[in-house]
């Protein structure tokens, strides 16, 4: 439900701002929680219409995800969903887009 009210609420941003969204990277943690959060997100990418440009999973007791986020900066997408626990957001995604 949380990912379908999510991508509800992407497209409606699009219309009030008039930059839709065409293009999503997916990057998430490869445990059971981020695998299914991916999973979810891919069938609503579908539904919505939107093309996934990047599918990137990691190691979650990773320290080091630049080579991922090397990899998700260089597909250009429009719009970037990120499934993480809160402490690999805080270590890994403090990268300059």
């Amino acid at each position: 439900m949380l990912s379908k009210q999510f991508f509800s609420f992407l497209r409606e941003i699009g219309k009030t701002t008039g930059k839709q969204v065409k293009t999503i990277g997916l990057m998430y943690e490869d445990t059971l929680f981020g695998q299914s959060m991916a999973k979810t997100h891919k069938k609503y990418v579908n539904d919505y219409g939107y093309e996934v440009v990047a599918d990137i999973a990691y190691p979650s007791r990773t320290s080091d995800v630049t080579p991922q986020v090397s990899k998700l900066v260089s597909a250009k997408p429009d719009f970037i969903i990120l499934t993480s626990y809160l402490s690999d957001a805080y270590t890994h995604y403090s990268y300059p887009l």
